[in-house]
């Protein structure tokens, strides 16, 4: 039964740990085409803004379902982070 606990909590902190390695190795500004904007894609625009709304919209929420409105924040940051 502890193993179960050990690979479930891997499983959750893992995504975090390559997402962060991923960020610091990322070059904060890289080089886009002549004439390309950033975030040109509408999905990425989609995801970042479904992900803003999924990390404040538990904030607003009455205090008794908050909690069950956590996966929605990871998920949340999931989407900010990535696009």
């Amino acid at each position: 039964m502890a193993a179960i606990a050990y690979a479930w909590a891997f499983a959750t902190i893992w995504p975090a740990m390559f997402e962060t390695a991923a960020l610091l190795g990322a070059d904060p500004f890289p080089a886009l085409p002549r004439g390309a904007r950033a975030l040109s894609r509408p999905g990425s625009r989609l995801a970042i803004l479904v992900g803003a709304a999924f990390v404040t919209v538990p904030l607003m929420l009455p205090s008794d379902v908050r909690p069950w409105t956590f996966g929605f924040v990871w998920l949340g940051f999931v989407l900010l982070l990535d696009p």
